[in-house]
């Protein structure tokens, strides 16, 4: 088992990074973060002992570069708020040593990224409603907010979408 000494996040929210950026650094490790392809495909030619990846990034995906974490020689972990049992099958085919949903804590991270085969965390399954809530935020954050147009794209009238879009979010 090799030793974690480097880590590469890549993730397109300055929050995510600067949180996740320092636990690892209180941990005693040396820490580089990209929020884009390029700058993600730039810090990999560094060979960082471990890769953690967010799905999503604007436009672009964090698959395209699990391929590319995988060549060099890294071990890479897929953390993302909207994984599915798809996108968690082609992550483990191309390589990932893990894929856990958001929120996942450091040291779940860094436990899922030394184990010997790879994991998928079912543990931390979000619930039916949880998934339907984030789709739907994600619906809204696709149209600028516009309900109207998020309704028409989710194939739901607008007063349901309204509806679902007034309550708390599932804690799990």
């Amino acid at each position: 088992m090799r030793r974690t000494r480097t880590v590469l996040i890549v993730d397109d929210d300055d929050g995510v990074l600067d949180a996740m950026g320092a636990a690892l650094r209180a941990r005693g490790l040396q820490v580089a973060t990209a929020k884009t392809l390029p700058a993600a495909h730039q810090a990999l030619r560094q060979r960082p002992d471990l890769a953690i990846l967010d799905v999503r990034l604007g436009e672009d995906s964090g698959l395209d570069l699990l391929d590319c974490a995988v060549t060099h020689g890294t071990r890479a972990v897929i953390v993302s708020g909207y994984a599915s049992v798809a996108l968690t099958v082609r992550a483990m085919r191309i390589g990932a040593r893990a894929v856990l949903f958001k929120p996942a804590t450091v040291d779940e991270i860094l436990h899922a990224a030394v184990e010997d085969a790879p994991t998928i965390a079912s543990s931390q399954l979000p619930s039916l409603q949880r998934v339907e809530w984030e789709h739907l935020q994600r619906a809204l954050l696709d149209t600028d907010g516009n309900v109207s147009e998020a309704a028409r794209r989710l194939k739901l009238p607008r007063r349901t979408l309204q509806r679902k879009l007034r309550k708390r979010p599932p804690t799990v």
